[in-house]
């Protein structure tokens, strides 16, 4: 889902990385010279929002909070199995790899029509599944799935200073060095690969990590809230 975002600058929201449905795996956590850390760098650490939305960079995780107004008309949602209502409240259920249910979003019915407010919220914690590694003046957030498998993004800082998050796009996979396709299908690839911190350098100056999926401007951050 794209937002449009005058500070975040979001091109899409992280939300949507992680349950996207194209996927590019590999086999062990980049670069593999590189100590994990699990502290994000004070540089990243901060807030930005525009209007209820927030983008969150704690000591220890990243936060993404979005609201989605949305409109359902009342005979889609009582013919559907894909809603449920129950005393004001909408319940949206998804079963794409698995059962979900979110919602209890309060609803107003106008002419047919119910108006809900959608909240999503995504929260990532650095882990001994989910750490940083250096990569020169960048970083790589290696995610490992349930699928044990890695997923990776590169998380620039610019002269512009903007903090940049970056995948692998389709095209970058057809020029990647060192590295050996498992298996492609058209949502997911799956490489091995044993790529040092130098070699990643280079796979970065030579353009790859060319889908921007998030920018956040430095001249925006607000502080975190002490607790």
């Amino acid at each position: 889902m794209k937002k449009s975002v005058v500070w975040i600058s979001v091109i899409i929201s992280l939300v949507s990385i992680l349950s996207s449905c194209s996927h590019v795996y590999f086999n062990q956590a980049q670069p593999v010279d590189s100590k994990n850390i699990y502290k994000f760098p004070l540089k990243f650490r901060g807030v930005w929002t525009d209007n209820s939305d927030s983008v969150i960079i704690g000591k220890t995780y990243f936060k993404d909070i979005s609201y989605t107004n949305t409109k359902k008309a009342k005979n889609i949602v009582d013919t559907s199995s894909l809603f449920i209502t129950k005393n004001n409240k909408i319940y949206i259920i998804s079963s794409e790899s698995e059962l979900k249910v979110k919602g209890g979003f309060p609803y107003t019915l106008k002419n047919d029509t119910l108006y809900y407010t959608e909240r999503e919220i995504t929260e990532i914690n650095l882990s001994k599944s989910t750490f940083l590694r250096k990569l020169d003046n960048d970083y790589i957030l290696n995610i490992k799935q349930k699928n044990q498998w890695w997923e990776i993004i590169l998380i620039a800082y610019t002269k512009e200073s903007s903090i940049l998050f970056r995948l692998l796009s389709k095209e970058d996979l057809e020029n990647l060095p060192n590295a050996e396709e498992i298996l492609s299908t058209e949502q997911d690839n799956y490489y091995q690969a044993k790529w040092t911190a130098d070699e990643l350098v280079k796979i970065v100056e030579n353009g790859s990590f060319s889908d921007t999926i998030l920018n956040l401007d430095i001249n925006k951050k607000n502080p975190l809230k002490k607790n």
